[in-house]
Formats: structure tokens, sequence, C-alpha cells
């Protein structure tokens, strides 16, 4: 008895709380309203009409976006709001690339269309933000708001690049690390079990090989960190092509040829000597034969070969394996591979440096017949 007393003194109370707030609802501009109600959420969103369309977007994704008004965005498609790479190329139509079918806000909003309900899903983007290509990595969330038999939506976007980066950065580098550490362990166990002197010279070389690979891998991360952040300083000097090549190639063969695949140097290739800078260089070289090694079958040939664009070198880097044309339109996005989450920076990190960097152009060509060849296009002097 004394429970509905209660309720029944509580009703009226909470009924007189919210006829207020509607009150001041119909007392303001429904537009406003809408604007100020969606101004106070804690994250960037924008409602979309059925046709993907902004109608209304709040003041946080206005800042992280760097537009200078509201009405810049009205209108706009996701893709097109995030200044989205595929949408640019295709005359700013978010939604008509073939790479825009793996698009995670596309697909969450599709699933919210089609189930009414919310969806949940992460998206790769590389956004353009004064000409330079930006990757980042958002978590969205679509949510269905029903107006009159329509199904509109609320589209939320939580940045994650930072997270992401750190993540795949942290496994990438004690995978790596631990691998050689494991090599290391290995061969100091043989060195004490080894009675004749002479084997020590081969064992303690191979051990050299591996400290100074380990010591790459470690300047890597370094490298990578600086490069995303618009840190890195790049040292131009005279670098022989041929010998960078070479040196590189007797590497991996020593320390990162796991299916005993041969690598050639093509012997068309020219002898060149360009103005760069040789660390990147040999980053690059260094990811692009460890990813054909990866992709390679046991005893594959890659070939390695340098050529002249006009004022340009052309370094490219063959294998027979096919890339799927799904895998394809993920290429370059950073944290996408397909060996799992300890992999997924070298292909990224090939056309961050190449193309911020190096002033080059990093891209690839995958056929069923023919395999699979990546190039860099990199001038012979820098651009000043």
């Amino acid at each position: 008895m004394a429970t509905k007393e209660i309720n029944n003194d509580n009703k009226p109370f909470l009924s007189d709380l919210r006829k207020d707030f509607v009150t001041l609802f119909k007392n303001t501009d429904p537009i406003e309203a809408v604007q100020e109600l969606l101004n106070s959420l804690p994250s960037a969103a924008a409602i979309l009409n059925p046709q993907r369309e902004a109608i209304f977007v709040n003041q946080h994704l206005l800042n992280s976006l760097g537009f200078s008004s509201l009405e810049n965005l009205f209108g706009k498609r996701p893709g097109e709001m995030l200044n989205c790479l595929h949408a640019l190329e295709n005359e700013n139509q978010c939604g008509v690339s073939e790479s825009c079918k793996l698009c995670g806000a596309l697909q969450a909003i599709r699933e919210t269309l089609s189930k009414k309900s919310s969806s949940f899903s992460e998206m790769r983007l590389t956004s353009v933000r004064d000409g330079i290509p930006i990757a980042r990595d958002l978590k969205i969330v679509v949510s269905p708001l029903f107006m009159n038999n329509k199904v509109y939506m609320i589209l939320f976007l939580n940045d994650i690049s930072n997270e992401k980066r750190r993540l795949a950065l942290e496994r990438i580098f004690f995978h790596d690390v631990l691998n050689k550490i494991s090599s290391l362990s290995g061969l100091t166990q043989i060195l004490q079990k080894e009675d004749k002197i002479e084997k020590y010279k081969n064992y303690i070389h191979t051990i050299g090989i591996i400290l100074n690979d380990l010591t790459g891998e470690i300047r890597a991360q370094q490298q990578l960190s600086a490069a995303e952040s618009g840190e890195l300083i790049v040292n131009h000097e005279q670098v022989n092509l041929s010998e960078l090549i070479a040196k590189v190639v007797a590497q991996m063969e020593q320390l990162y040829n796991p299916k005993n695949a041969v690598i050639c140097i093509d012997s068309k290739s020219q002898n060149i000597t360009l103005t760069s800078d040789q660390i990147l260089l040999n980053r690059i070289i260094t990811n692009l034969i460890k990813n054909a090694l990866e992709a390679s079958k046991e005893g594959e040939q890659i070939t390695v070969s340098t050529s002249l664009n006009g004022k340009n070198i052309v370094i490219s880097v063959h294998n027979n394996s096919y890339i799927h044309q799904d895998i394809q339109l993920q290429i370059f996005q950073r944290s996408f591979s397909t060996k799992g989450s300890d992999r997924g920076l070298g292909t990224y990190s090939v056309k961050l440096l190449t193309e911020r960097y190096l002033g080059g152009k990093a891209y690839f060509i995958s056929t069923q017949k023919d395999g699979t060849t990546f190039y860099i296009d990199i001038p012979m002097k820098d651009k000043n």
C-alpha cells in the first residue's frame, strides 16, 4: 500500500518535469533544439537521412574535421565529410568506388537501415588534408532514429588512431624483437656446446648480423613514429642504389627467408646513384622484399629491379603470388594485414615514407597471370 502511494506521488512530479522540458522545445525553434541536443553529445556525431546525407552535424565533428561552419557539411555523406581519398578520387562522391564496399561506415549504415537496430564497426580511413594523405582509424556507431515511418540515423565517430597505432607498433615490435632474441639464444646454446673453436667464427658472425638487424627494427619503429607525427628529418646524401639493394638482399637471405625463396637482382637493372635518404630507402626496400618473401611459396623466385623513368628512379619487387581483389583494396592501409594481428605496417610505412618524405609514389600491380609487383617511383634529386 505504501509503495502505491509513493508511485502515485511520483507520477505527477515526473510528468511535470517532462512537460517543462517539452514546453521548452515548443518555445524553441525545432532546428535550434535538435542542434543544441546534438552539440551536447560528448563525441563527434551527425544525423543522416536515409540517403546517408548529413542533415545535422554537431560542433565536435566540425572541430575534428577542420571545417569553418556547419553549413559546409550539410548534405554531405560520411566519406565526403571526412575527405576520404576514395571519395575525392570519384568526384567527391561517397560510396561509389570499388573500395567503398569494404568501408566500415558504409557497412554499419546499411546494416542499420536493413535491421532497424544499432550497428558497430571500425573504419580504416585515408583522408586528405592540404594535399597530404592522413591515415586514421575510426570507431563507428550508427543508431536508428524513427521519424514518421522513415529511418534516419545518428552517426557517432570516435578517432581511435592513437590506440590502434600504439597496439600495432607494440605487437610488431615485440613480435620481431622476440624472434631475433630467440635466434640469438639458440646460437648461444650451440656455442656453449661447441668444441671446435673454428666453428665459433660463423656463429659469432651470424650473431653480429642479428644484433644489427635487431637494432634496425628498433630504429624502424622510431622512424615510423616520427614519420606519422611529421617529425622525421630526411637526410639527403649520395646513394649507390645497386650496392644498397645487394646489401638488403644479402641480409634477407641470411636472416629472413623462411621459405627458401630465391631473391634475384634483375641483370637488366641499371647502376644508379641518386640523392636521397639511404636509411629510409633501406627500410622501404627491406619491407618490400620481406613482404614478397612472406607472400611467396617454398622455393619461388623474387626479383628486384631498378630502372629510369625520365628523371625518376623506379624500384620494383616482384613475386609470383596474386593478391585477391578484396585485399588489394586495403593494401597500404595502416593496421591491415593478411598475416595476423602482429603484422600490418609494412606496406603502410612504404607508402608513407615514399610519398610523404621522399617525394615519390608507391603502388602495385597484381594479376593472376603475372603475380604481384610493388613499385616505388622516386626523384633522383630531392624536390626543393
